[in-house]
């Protein structure tokens, strides 16, 4: 009783991130503060965050702009229109949430990480 199913037999289970590698991911709409809360969480010495090389600054180093499994918010209405896309809609359920899709987030991400040494939390 009370024992856990294997995520990878469950339809579009994400596997487990093991607990040095965890991810923490800061969302919201446009202009609301993720930035500077994601800026304030990457000065934390067991938080590692992205930098990415040549980004431009409009984009606020965002790690959807240099990943190649989910639409970014400009093709799906871009900043705050993308909240009434239904195709934007994405739970534990659609057909991207899968180990291969974690797997290919985390190998695009890979040169971008900073801080990672020590890191507790991969922040996105």
């Amino acid at each position: 009783p009370g024992a856990m199913s294997d995520p990878s037999d469950q339809p579009h289970a994400v596997a487990a991130t093991p607990a040095a590698a965890r991810f923490v991911f800061v969302g919201g709409l446009h202009r609301s503060g993720t930035s500077l809360l994601a800026e304030l969480l990457k000065a934390h010495p067991e938080v590692a965050g992205q930098v990415i090389d040549g980004m431009p600054e409009e984009l606020e180093q965002e790690g959807q702009h240099v990943q190649r499994v989910y639409p970014v918010d400009d093709a799906l209405g871009g900043p705050g229109a993308f909240a009434h896309n239904p195709l934007a809609h994405m739970t534990e359920r659609h057909p991207l949430a899968t180990a291969a899709s974690a797997a290919r987030l985390e190998a695009d991400w890979a040169p971008h990480w900073r801080g990672v040494e020590g890191a507790k939390v991969r922040l996105e």
